[in-house]
């Protein structure tokens, strides 16, 4: 049991994927987190930017903690979040339904191979489907102050 909750953490720990490009300093300690509507009274600059992605499970809080985890690394004062949305990363299909083996006369498929179901006609009923798979995506500006 312990080894199933020790692994779950982890799994769960480790679905944000961060890459940072910039400067680097040396790490601090505490980080200020502002939006890019914030109204901002004071000199900075531009470090560097980095961008968090995760799967949809993921809530935006824990993405936005491994970016200040990120910040801190990389000796940033601030970090402003740019842009936060959700990506399409692909698609599945499938089609649900039943079979009807002794099936009407007209049949949508028919196993003339020699299996098992050998000139016996089947018929689907239900509808084909289509799911995007979507990750969170957030970027941010790490910044310095002047």
């Amino acid at each position: 049991m312990r080894y199933l909750v020790l692994m779950s953490l982890l799994l769960v720990g480790g679905c944000v994927n961060t890459d940072y490009s910039g400067m680097t300093f040396v790490p601090t300690d505490h980080i200020d987190v502002y939006f890019a509507d914030d109204v901002m009274e004071f000199d900075y600059a531009v470090m560097g930017r980095a961008k968090a992605e995760s799967p949809n499970t993921i809530s935006y809080e824990k993405m936005e903690k491994k970016l200040v985890e990120t910040a801190m690394a990389n000796g940033a004062d601030a970090i402003i979040i740019l842009n936060m949305q959700k990506v399409v990363v692909g698609q599945v299909s499938a089609h649900g339904g039943t079979t009807n083996k002794a099936g009407p006369a007209r049949t949508y498929n028919y196993d003339a191979g020699g299996g098992a179901n050998r000139g016996v006609a089947t018929q689907w009923y239900g509808r084909p489907y289509t799911t995007e798979s979507k990750n969170k995506v957030v970027l941010a500006d790490l910044i310095k102050y002047r």
